[in-house]
């Protein structure tokens, strides 16, 4: 998958609302996934503080995989995040149930 390299904030926001607010995008079984211009500090900031969960500073780690948003969602139903999974993450994420296509 393609990582994305863009040099500020600001022209990750800028490519993330003209790719994905500003395009209808369908997961494989025909469900629109909308994308909201306010979600892009839930998807692409952490937490300086984990137990305030304050989301105060942009992850470029989240940010690099955002192209492959799409791709992701052409075989799953909701977008919520965009970050590096660890050993535990990726363990509980490969025991969550199959997509059922309708």
């Amino acid at each position: 998958m393609t990582i994305l390299q863009l040099k500020t904030q600001e022209e990750y926001k800028k490519y993330y609302i003209k790719e994905y607010c500003n395009k209808q995008i369908y997961t494989f079984s025909g469900i629109l996934v909308k994308f909201y211009k306010n979600q892009f500090e839930h998807a692409f900031f952490e937490s300086a503080n984990h137990q305030k969960r304050d989301k105060s500073i942009f992850s470029i780690e989240r940010a690099k995989r955002m192209k492959w948003i799409k791709e992701v969602l052409e075989d799953k139903a909701k977008f919520i995040t965009a970050y590096p999974a660890s050993y535990t993450t990726a363990k509980h994420i490969r025991q969550a149930p199959k997509w059922q296509n309708k």
